[in-house]
């Protein structure tokens, strides 16, 4: 049976809207949010998956007056509460003149013997930190409001990113101060790009670094997982931050523009990031730097591209392109149909620059997400290169 429910998009909704459509076959984008048709079992699946969703919430009601949105609220604290156990309840509403409603809700229900308590810190706003910590999607409830055209969605939060697990995750592997490391949520975001989901297939990192796709592929729920790179220490990192998180996985030595050499048995696709080149800072950067970067990296990303195609189990590629900021200008790479002829462009990542983009703060080197496919997939997508 399928339900609607609305999704919280992350600090890059253009980033959150590509992961979910590559899962999802409809997702109609609401501002912040995405409004989601979906089955318990599948929102249940993706418990683990899913990095670019804040939250998520199963829809109860829409198009509500405000007076209607309180009885409706009020009804719903009404079924969860127990006589004998005081409920533990949140409100996160996107409008501050909302933020006096949860209490009315507590007020309303103390006349009738309804114990319940107000959780949330914030006037206003539920923090993830909070929900999870007061279990209130498991022992208590935690709704969302959504001002809408027609008034206002009332939904019921079913799940949140899980902010702890992922900082454990992140204490726990080695680290390296020469090599930088992939955010995980971007990881995680192009894991579902490549594999629309599929748990079945099998994650390659072709570029692995210190193994943080291959530890986010682990705690999405993939079990097929292979990593490699042309240097033994990235090599050897990889493997022990595996090992310490239990993780099965075929970590070898070899270099990526010989990808062809190696038998693969079950079809394959490689989420990676590769070398983005020499860690400029705003001070130290140059053009011509960036030109000769430019270059080198093309060579090194054409070789892949060829080696990849050679190797019939390689279905996708999803991996990130630099890009240098110096000063008012911006530099990219070269389009991808003078690197590669071969392989199929996913538009999933076009967006209205050349592709979805991430940069921190400050940086001068960005990244672009870049999906290849081996065939078409759909009517949309992908387009093949010319």
């Amino acid at each position: 049976m399928l339900y609607q429910y609305i999704f919280l998009l992350g600090r890059e909704p253009e980033l959150s809207l590509a992961e979910l459509r590559s899962i999802f076959p409809s997702v109609v984008e609401f501002g912040t949010f995405a409004l989601i048709e979906s089955s318990i079992e599948q929102i249940e699946s993706l418990q683990n998956g899913l990095w670019g969703t804040i939250k998520i919430g199963k829809i109860l009601a829409s198009d509500l007056k405000k007076d209607q949105l309180l009885t409706t609220f009020t009804q719903k604290v009404r079924e969860k509460s127990l006589p004998w156990k005081k409920l533990r309840i949140a409100l996160d509403v996107f409008l501050p003149s909302l933020s006096s409603l949860v209490f009315k809700v507590k007020d309303t229900l103390k006349n009738e013997w309804c114990s319940v308590r107000v959780v949330q810190h914030d006037v206003w706003r539920v923090k993830t930190a909070t929900t999870l910590h007061e279990k209130l999607i498991s022992q208590g409830l935690e709704c969302m409001v959504i001002p809408s055209k027609n008034g206002f969605i009332l939904a019921e939060t079913v799940w949140v990113q899980d902010i702890d697990s992922y900082s454990k995750r992140d204490m726990e592997r080695e680290r390296s101060m020469v090599v930088g490391m992939m955010p995980p949520k971007i990881a995680q975001i192009m894991i579902n790009l490549a594999s629309k989901g599929d748990r079945q297939l099998q994650i390659y990192d072709a570029f692995c670094g210190l193994g943080t796709t291959i530890i986010e592929a682990s705690n999405a729920g993939y079990s097929k997982l292979m990593a490699s790179d042309i240097s033994s220490d990235m090599v050897r990192t990889t493997t022990i931050n595996a090992q310490k998180m239990g993780i099965q996985c075929d970590v070898f030595l070899q270099d990526a523009r010989k990808i062809n050499e190696k038998n693969i048995a079950s079809d394959t696709v490689i989420v990676t990031e590769w070398m983005l080149g020499k860690n400029f800072t705003t001070s130290t950067i140059t053009h011509a730097q960036v030109l000769q970067e430019r270059r080198d990296l093309a060579a090194l990303y054409s070789d892949f591209f060829h080696s990849s195609w050679q190797n019939p189990a390689i279905q996708t590629l999803v991996f990130c392109l630099p890009f240098w900021n110096i000063g008012r200008e911006t530099v990219f790479m070269p389009e991808i149909s003078d690197m590669t002829s071969a392989w199929s462009l996913d538009t999933i990542c076009k967006s209205k620059k050349r592709f979805l983009q991430h940069i921190r703060p400050a940086q001068s080197v960005g990244r672009e997400i870049v999906v290849l496919r081996r065939e078409k997939t759909s009517e949309n997508s992908p387009v093949k290169i010319k």
